[in-house]
């Protein structure tokens, strides 16, 4: 071939190729390139999600930073100190089903032209379970529910506190009774009564001590046993004792959010032998710890009581909270909820959030609706099921390998 002719080729290709028809849209949409350049943009607003202050950390972060409240604002107009609730990153999870849903709608119609119809059809299933899991997730962002509500035992309410403001609830919610679990020297025993703030030391053996709440006062931790007492000796000191804790999710800084004590803290330094750490304490979450400088483990277990008048003395184990709900002036059903242990009723889902050791007659009580989530679960059924039917059930048949005769 002369040069001249593939001059004259080359003319013609390109001719080709500006005459070419654009994509229709339906093509675009069903493309996998369309559909990655979503992920990554998804990703990108994930990721400016995680780094930025959200919600109601904005507010803090002014607080600890003045000056940065102009550029907070403009990333406010920008929808980007809230993104995971915005308009434009729900639109970009639509447009991401609609692409799948497109391409879904492209394998079932390749159905009929398929070779091997089981691997078309575990290929559709699990375009449809990634298109019902994202529906999920948009259900969620625009209808979920998310709050708080507070109850004294007898009282009774019908909405909750959230962001934006009071929210109905369709039925009636009556607190019972609230009771506090505590571990005791045996079971049934007689507590004693102590009025108060206490450090409770339990060793791994079962021995316990109690030392008092003194803020930068060092104190001797009494040994447990004989193998303790040989080990050496161990001191705490109370470095600060917050009523109302709270810590911005940026910069670290532990603050107090009232005078009242909402969520008591301490922080408590370690030091003996071999061990030298630094921890908060919560007198409502016992079994929650939080090390600002961690070493080794000290060999016994530190928990922070903050006991009002004429309560009972022992570690916290456990709170629970007894709901009554009822519709039309009712009651329909009773059930109680505990840490770890949440309860549901007509789509809402009650949690046990925190309690006032100065008045168990007080619970608090994280409130959250999710219509989404039985299409979630629905989608990573199914996304496991066409997963396991296209590797295993109709994995993708091998080319044949071609044969070349002798050189």
């Amino acid at each position: 071939m002369t040069l001249t002719s593939q001059n004259r080729e080359a003319e013609t290709a390109g001719a080709a190729s500006k005459t070419r028809v654009p994509r229709s849209p339906w093509a675009v949409l069903s493309s996998m390139r369309f559909a990655l350049a979503l992920v990554a943009v998804l990703v990108a607003a994930c990721i400016t999600g995680t780094v930025l202050p959200q919600g109601d950390a904005v507010a803090s972060y002014v607080r600890q930073h003045p000056d940065a409240a102009p550029r907070l604002g403009l990333l406010r107009v920008l929808g980007l100190t809230d993104v995971f609730h915005s308009a434009w990153f729900i639109g970009l999870l639509g447009l991401l089903a609609l692409s799948l849903v497109s391409c879904g709608i492209t394998q079932a119609l390749a159905l009929s032209r398929a070779t091997c119809k089981g691997r078309a059809v575990s290929s559709l299933l699990i375009h449809l379970s990634l298109v019902a899991i994202l529906a999920g997730g948009l259900i969620r962002g625009v209808w979920g529910q998310k709050g708080s509500l507070q109850l004294h035992t007898g009282e009774f309410t019908a909405e909750f506190e959230s962001t934006a403001g009071s929210v109905p609830l369709p039925f009636d919610v009556r607190l019972l009774r609230f009771d506090v679990e505590r571990d005791g020297a045996a079971a049934g025993a007689a507590q004693p009564q102590d009025d108060g703030e206490r450090l409770q030391i339990l060793w791994a053996g079962g021995a316990t001590s109690s030392l008092p709440v003194t803020v930068g006062a060092e104190q001797v931790v009494p040994p447990g046993d004989a193998a303790a007492a040989a080990r050496g000796t161990f001191t705490v000191r109370i470095l600060r004792a917050i009523p109302d804790f709270m810590m911005d999710p940026v910069s670290h800084v532990v603050e107090t959010r009232s005078a009242q004590p909402r969520n008591p803290a301490i922080q408590v330094a370690v030091a003996g032998p071999g061990c030298a750490t630094t921890n908060w304490l919560f007198a409502k979450y016992p079994a929650v710890t939080m090390p600002m400088r961690q070493g080794d483990d000290a060999p016994f277990r530190m928990v922070y009581e903050r006991r009002g008048q004429g309560s009972a003395a022992g570690p916290v184990r456990n709170y629970r909270s007894t709901l009554e709900f009822a519709e039309n002036g009712q009651a329909v059903k009773q059930a109680s909820l505990a840490v770890n242990a949440p309860l549901s009723y007509r789509g809402y889902t009650f949690y046990q959030s925190g309690y006032d050791p100065g008045d168990t007659s007080w619970t608090s009580l994280l409130v959250v609706r999710d219509p989404g989530v039985p299409l979630v679960f629905t989608g990573f059924g199914g996304l496991l099921i066409g997963l396991f039917m296209g590797l295993y059930v109709w994995p993708r048949e091998r080319a044949p390998e071609q044969v070349t005769g002798p050189a």
